[in-house]
């Protein structure tokens, strides 16, 4: 084989990597949903977010968003009102049997979860809306 062969052999398989390949196409995105395990928070950093063991800690804002969704009408417009009490309670409980918190950091992770809470309540209403249109 000439050199001129094997240069003109390269340059085919080089044409041939370069040629646009077809992407699969994405599956529909499922929204989460929460199991029914029980996680030992070990210790809260000082915004009151879990940060140990980090295998656990890593799906908290995801549970949040999912126990928000779960318990909460999207119509609903503030959660620190008074006549949401209750419903407040109700989120904290089910919070607290999926996430086993130490009671000395008990009311800072409450803090920092109805915040969250908001949170997720206000970009799940943000994405309807924007499915809507």
């Amino acid at each position: 084989m000439s050199i001129n062969e094997q240069e003109t052999g390269l340059d085919s398989e080089a044409e041939q990597d370069q040629s646009p390949k077809q992407k699969k196409a994405r599956k529909a995105r499922r929204p989460n949903q929460l199991t029914n395990e029980t996680f030992v928070i070990t210790r809260v950093d000082g915004r009151g977010v879990p940060a140990s063991p980090v295998k656990f800690s890593k799906g908290y804002s995801n549970a949040i968003g999912c126990i928000v969704r779960e318990n909460v009408k999207i119509t609903c417009t503030d959660l620190r009102a008074k006549e949401h009490e209750n419903l407040r309670q109700r989120l904290f409980n089910r919070l607290f049997n999926r996430y086993v918190v130490p009671g000395d950091d008990k009311e800072r992770v409450k803090a920092k979860a109805l915040s969250m809470m908001i949170k997720a309540l206000n970009t799940w209403r943000t994405t309807a809306n924007a499915m809507k249109e």
